[in-house]
């Protein structure tokens, strides 16, 4: 992911990450921070970041302890609560209902779009379908499908 794009994931997808990341192990709020970072959110700052952890706490989906060492300040531990693991497996749904919006972003983006060589033998992106083509949207995608979980009999 290029760090420098103005597109990133969605802040509030950082609570969910957060809690994912607690589920596994217990961490202090810097290691999160570069763990984040790994992941793409290079553009959230340390505030941001302890907010968030404070809101969460305050919310019962962490918890934290001090953790003294011999050497250096006292630093929080946080942990993933009952209450934050519920928060998760909901979160888990809403962004799994999200991933089925994206691929049918992307499967209408490739009937429209797709590689192409430029002169100097780089990649770019040519038309592949004329919009004026398709009679209606649903013959730019196919069958509509509503995704698992997206429907209201569900």
């Amino acid at each position: 992911m290029d760090h420098n794009s103005p597109w990133g994931p969605p802040k509030n997808w950082i609570t969910p990450y957060l809690l994912l990341m607690l589920k596994t192990w217990q961490g202090h709020g810097y290691e999160m921070m570069q763990r984040l970072a790994a992941l793409g959110f290079a553009a959230i700052d340390q505030s941001y970041l302890y907010r968030t952890l404070r809101q969460l706490e305050k919310d019962g989906l962490v918890t934290s302890t001090w953790e003294t060492v011999a050497t250096g300040p006292a630093r929080r531990l946080y942990s993933l609560t009952e209450a934050g693991e519920a928060f998760l497996k909901e979160s888990a749904q809403a962004m799994e209902a999200y991933r089925g919006m994206l691929e049918g972003f992307f499967k209408l983006y490739g009937l429209h779009v797709q590689p192409a060589v430029n002169v100097d033998g780089g990649a770019g992106d040519v038309p592949a379908v004329d919009r004026q083509e398709a009679d209606s949207p649903g013959d730019l995608v196919g069958p509509a499908e509503p995704a698992k979980g997206n429907t209201l009999e569900d």
